[in-house]
């Protein structure tokens, strides 16, 4: 699998260019769901930046698959690569500094047509679900229709051989 620099992962803003090994990407390492290691390029371990405006860098899962990641104030993407090498992208703002809109109703943003899980679900195929249709998260859906919970990227990483009820976030409030 090759290695891809934060600069060819993303599209959109430029990253800063901070001089020789601006390319290198924080490392992160997971082993069952758990951050492992976190070794910024170029730094010493215990100066990890808590007021950084811009944190970028490379999560290897436990597939071996590599997901790029970008966070910035208001800004956040992934991209990740699959077994060939090709590289889809995820990109998302939170909409600060956005120019003013009129007022919508959540039904003028809402997806319709919804792809759910159910909790007896395996973790790899909900990240399978997740990447295909290029979303973050989606409802879990008991047999009933009923809506139990709520998985996301986040749920699944390092998670292989879990269910969907394991992982999933299970408070769900409606509003309506």
């Amino acid at each position: 699998m090759k290695r891809v620099s934060p600069k060819d992962a993303f599209v959109g803003e430029s990253l800063p260019d901070d001089g020789e090994g601006a390319d290198e990407a924080v490392i992160m390492t997971v082993r069952g769901g758990e951050l492992v290691a976190l070794v910024p390029s170029g730094t010493e371990d215990a100066r990890l930046t808590s007021a950084a405006t811009l944190v970028h860098g490379t999560l290897r899962l436990e597939t071996g698959r590599l997901l790029h990641f970008e966070i910035r104030k208001g800004v956040s993407g992934a991209s990740f690569e699959d077994e060939s090498g090709k590289l889809g992208q995820r990109r998302q703002t939170s909409g600060a500094g956005a120019p003013a809109r009129a007022p919508r109703t959540a039904g003028d943003v809402m997806t319709q047509s919804v792809i759910t899980a159910n909790p007896d679900m395996l973790v790899e195929d909900i990240a399978k679900q997740l990447a295909f249709h290029n979303i973050s998260g989606m409802p879990v859906e008991d047999n009933s229709g009923q809506i139990v919970g709520v998985i996301s990227e986040i749920d699944v990483i390092g998670r292989i051989g879990s269910t969907v009820s394991d992982v999933m976030t299970p408070e769900v409030i409606s509003v309506t």
